[in-house]
């Protein structure tokens, strides 16, 4: 299998939500902490940080913090997906280039009770994307 199909083999299958609130993402060992939160699924999450790529290149196993005004989870197992470039100027609608804005994606791992919860009222009441 080509690194592009297990890539679409990896992502999403459930709807995604886009945050209004000023919610943030903070991805262990590495300790992103992310600059804005892009969507979220009952399957996983995507957001965007200021930084150089990760740094442990962790692919299997990562923990996810998110914290939002609405709800929030901690100690959320994670694989991540993709860490790339971000194209700031076309989704931030901003006419400055910002060289270091990453896109992480992640999918959640085997979520506890707690953490389905927790996701399932902070997605209640977002916008579809």
């Amino acid at each position: 299998m080509t690194t592009s199909n297990r890539q679409k083999e990896e992502r999403r299958n459930f709807p995604r939500y886009q945050p209004i609130d000023s919610s943030t993402v903070m991805l262990s060992p590495d300790s992103i902490i992310s600059f804005k939160f892009l969507d979220i699924s009952k399957s996983g999450l995507a957001f965007c940080y200021d930084g150089m790529g990760l740094r442990s290149k962790l692919k299997s196993k990562a923990i996810v913090d998110f914290f939002g005004e609405k709800a929030g989870a901690t100690d959320i197992p994670v694989k991540i997906i993709s860490d790339s470039d971000f194209d700031a100027q076309k989704v931030l609608k901003t006419p400055r280039k910002m060289p270091y804005l990453r896109r992480c994606g992640v999918k959640f791992g085997s979520l506890s009770d707690d953490q389905k919860a927790a996701i399932n009222i902070y997605i209640r009441g977002l916008k579809k994307i």
